[in-house]
């Protein structure tokens, strides 16, 4: 008996070895004509397909057509119906499938008799296969107690690109906890099945990484003494690929600050990785209602800069470095930095940074 025939009862066995004439036979057979229905064509991943006989036969199976389950495939299987000629189904990988819904009988001369019925079923991933982006112990925050780390968690800015957030403290040349060092990733795939890659630039193929395993810290989001967009591919056991760009994007901040030469000192809100204070001390006696502030973003360097992609403003006004003036009387002023990643037109690929400039005596 192949593979197309063991989903043939135990009562079919039953009701053969108590027969001793096959006109009982002939009464009881049904000419198979398989058939049957699905709720809709396509369905997200893990979500439910019901199927449903529309046919004739005895027994009905049904292969779903995925891995392990491929109809005519040697060693797959399928899946015997409920007694009312249904089925229940969830596909773990996106994909097309081909469904095959098997119909079957036993004729009076107690053979097998079987009618097949195929539909093509879309499985599609909401989320591409991608549940979680995580670029792990990216900066160690010292400014906390005991061993904290940054780790920058990818967001979702369009269908197939992430955003990752990159602190200021961690551009900085080391072998390990900074952006500029290969980078050890944490992530979830949709499907158990799944594997994920990073392209590699240098070589050109995919290498494939695993979440959190020292020896997949092999990331290197560095081209060229830059910042670059990453591709990544989560490739299904079915085959299905999607492709994903990860960009790391610096959260900007001012690395100097002076107001009539004074210096100020900056720091971080340890409780938002976007939000900084200036505090510069003056003479009493300043005049406050139009001053002129000196500022630098990120230390002007060119890695991160090429002129354009950084706008300085207070209230929605630009403000230009030494000839904006400010009104400090009240005692401050917040300042709104928007940075763009170097060398990309994308438009999500900004962050924004809030600075409170106190100016005390």
């Amino acid at each position: 008996m192949n593979i197309r025939q063991y989903t043939i009862g135990i009562a079919f066995a039953s009701i053969l070895s108590g027969c001793d004439s096959n006109s009982y036979l002939e009464d009881l057979y049904v000419a198979p004509e398989a058939a049957f229905t699905t709720d809709k064509t396509e369905y997200s991943v893990l979500e439910t397909v019901h199927f449903s006989n529309a046919g004739e036969g005895t027994s009905f199976t049904v292969w779903p057509g995925n891995t392990g389950h491929c109809y005519g495939v040697e060693g797959d299987t399928g899946f015997a119906t409920g007694n009312d000629g249904t089925f229940a189904y969830s596909y773990d990988e996106p994909g097309e499938y081909e469904a095959v819904w098997v119909a079957s009988s036993i004729d009076s001369d107690k053979q097998p008799v079987f009618s097949t019925a195929k539909a093509r079923i879309s499985v599609v991933d909401r989320n591409g296969g991608l549940e979680n982006f995580v670029i792990s112990n990216l900066y160690r925050m010292r400014e906390y107690a005991g061993t904290v780390y940054f780790n920058s968690t990818g967001e979702k800015v369009s269908a197939d690109t992430l955003l990752c957030p990159i602190l200021w403290d961690a551009w900085r040349s080391a072998k390990v906890n900074s952006i500029q060092a290969l980078q050890l990733i944490e992530f979830e795939l949709t499907s158990s099945t799944a594997t994920f890659s990073w392209l590699d630039k240098s070589t050109g193929s995919l290498r494939p990484i695993r979440s959190g395993i020292s020896t997949s810290r092999i990331v290197d989001f560095m081209d060229n003494g830059k910042l670059a967009v990453q591709k990544f591919v989560v490739t299904t056991s079915s085959g299905n690929e999607t492709s994903y760009y990860v960009a790391p994007v610096m959260i900007p901040t001012f690395t100097d600050f002076k107001v009539n030469g004074v210096s100020g000192t900056i720091e971080r809100d340890i409780a938002f990785y976007n939000r900084y204070s200036v505090t510069v001390k003056l003479p009493s006696s300043t005049d406050l209602t139009a001053l002129k502030p000196e500022f630098t973003v990120m230390n002007g360097d060119a890695a991160l800069l090429d002129g354009t992609n950084v706008k300085v403003s207070i209230g929605g006004q630009p403000q230009t470095s030494g000839s904006s003036t400010v009104d400090f009387t009240s005692g401050q002023a917040v300042y709104d930095i928007e940075y763009r990643m170097a060398g990309e037109n994308n438009l999500h690929l900004v962050r924004s940074t809030e600075v409170t400039v106190n100016i005390v005596h």
